[in-house]
């Protein structure tokens, strides 16, 4: 039995560590290989051999389509490349972003194909397959928010001066800037503006999760902000307001919230003017920002190339080196796959996003409706973002699908023709 109980939770461990390293981008073994791609490979080998090589992630449908188109389009791209000459033609965006001091990674299209799998197909895959339970889909979250929390708590700790970690062991410096333990301030945003949502989530599975909650979820906003990240602002603003309007429990609670922030607000901006330009300044959103505005340029000529890359090959695209070129996800998947990849892309979100009605109408898992916020949270910042590989953009799909399969599992269990009342009350409780 003691073999049996190590056998499960070994995985579960490794499939934790995961998720909560995914949250560190910048933490590697070297320049390829991310600890969070050590622990997802650890896991999955665990798994398939405690299961005799026979798993079966229960994805949507609409995400395996959207798989398979993606892979099409890398497949026509191999086939069809553009030709050395335009590829010589285009500009160099290690030099551009050079202007900033942004980190930007030009990879080998195989080298991206590699990133794509893992992220793509390897997290939800993973979350699938170790969450199939409601109890191990919460220690799943516990290494979600855990890692995201951490890494908000090494930028503050930067901030104060009380440790140098990016600078010191990541080699990553920024002025007025944090970026805990990623490679970029902007990455830290995005990292805490979907954990802002699963946050939440994890205040409602007990009764401790719940007291620590508000720490963390205090922490990851303040990180956030001294990011000075306009686009990790903005999406965490926009999946905290869906969560706040598609899920029942908060939804009671906006008038009143609404209200106390507002009146707050014109207090701040009326009589303490001094607290408003300071928020603005670490934002960058005030007029004068010349790193803001350098910022700005950049993304304007990246983008610009990437739209000339749509033009070569708008079909399929030039290759998946150029996915994480443009700052704009959706561009840049037109730039790398052309038109057949951002379908199959629209495939694979829409896969998840129809998980969140059914979680949202089951009475076990309904407390997992703010997905929705990390999930659009993700989408948002994709509008500003040229993030599309790391592996910690796909963790809340993987929480969507395997919610939502769930919720169908217990459902179909329950409806089960013949079963009595007591029986039903037990198939509903069998998967805490």
């Amino acid at each position: 039995m003691q073999a049996n109980h190590m056998r499960t939770r070994i995985p579960l461990l490794l499939s934790a560590a995961c998720i909560a390293t995914s949250q560190w981008d910048a933490v590697k073994l070297n320049s390829y290989i991310t600890l969070s791609d050590t622990f997802l490979i650890l896991a999955l080998v665990t798994i398939i051999i405690g299961a005799g090589g026979r798993i079966r992630p229960h994805l949507p449908v609409a995400l395996w389509i959207g798989l398979l188109i993606a892979f099409l389009s890398v497949a026509i791209t191999q086939i069809f490349p553009p030709t050395l000459d335009y590829i010589q033609s285009r500009h160099s965006p290690l030099n551009v972003y050079n202007l900033v001091t942004t980190v930007v990674v030009h990879d080998s299209t195989s080298a991206n194909v590699i990133k794509f799998i893992l992220a793509y197909v390897g997290i939800p895959v993973l979350i699938a397959v170790a969450g199939k339970t409601h109890k191990s889909l919460v220690r799943l979250l516990d290494g979600w928010v855990i890692g995201a929390a951490l890494t908000a708590l090494v930028g503050l700790s930067d901030a104060s001066h009380l440790t140098h970690i990016s600078f010191s062991i990541l080699g990553f410096g920024f002025s007025n800037r944090i970026a805990g333990l990623n490679t970029s301030p902007n990455t830290l945003a995005e990292v805490a503006a979907m954990a802002l949502p699963a946050c939440i989530i994890w205040s409602r599975q007990s009764e401790g999760r719940r007291r620590i909650a508000p720490f963390l979820f205090v922490g990851m906003g303040v990180a956030l902000l001294l990011t000075g990240s306009r686009g990790g602002f903005g999406g965490a603003l926009i999946g905290l307001i869906v969560c706040a309007v598609y899920d029942n429990s908060l939804r009671r609670k906006v008038p009143v919230a609404a209200s106390v922030v507002a009146t707050m607000l014109v207090i701040v901006v009326v009589f303490i003017p001094s607290v408003t330009n300071s928020v603005l300044a670490t934002l960058r959103l005030n007029s004068n920002n010349t790193g803001a505005a350098t910022s700005d340029l950049v993304r304007q000529q990246v983008a610009a190339q990437a739209t000339t890359d749509f033009a070569h090959s708008p079909i399929h695209g030039v290759g998946l080196f150029a996915i994480q070129e443009g700052h704009q996800v959706e561009l840049e998947l037109l730039a790398a796959g052309g038109i057949i990849l951002l379908i199959g892309w629209l495939f694979y979100v829409y896969g998840a996003i129809e998980m969140l009605p059914r979680i949202k109408r089951d009475s076990q898992y309904r407390s997992w409706t703010p997905l929705a916020g990390s999930i659009v949270a993700w989408l948002a910042l994709g509008l500003t973002e040229n993030e599309t590989l790391p592996r910690y953009l796909l963790v809340p799909i993987g929480f969507a699908c395997a919610a939502g399969y769930l919720c169908r599992k217990r459902r179909s269990a329950i409806s089960m023709p013949g079963n009595s009342s007591s029986q039903q009350l037990a198939l509903a409780r069998r998967d805490e």
